[in-house]
């Protein structure tokens, strides 16, 4: 069973494991929220926050990285 990441800040610290955001990046957040809005990252909704999966947003970072 899959573990679910919650939030934008949840998200954003997954994708600074995966070194698509810097540690010291403040805007960590809003990069992802753009992600999600131009579909670069598929994200459901859980009430007012993004739900993904870690295997979904590795998935996805690979596609991101050239």
């Amino acid at each position: 069973m899959s573990q679910f990441l919650v939030g934008a800040r949840a998200i954003a610290c997954k994708l600074k494991e995966l070194g698509l955001i810097k540690e010291d990046d403040p805007n960590g957040e809003d990069k992802v929220y753009h992600w999600v809005k131009t579909n670069r990252i598929s994200a459901g909704r859980f009430g007012n926050q993004f739900i993904t999966t870690p295997e979904k947003l590795q998935s996805d970072a690979e596609k991101l990285v050239p």
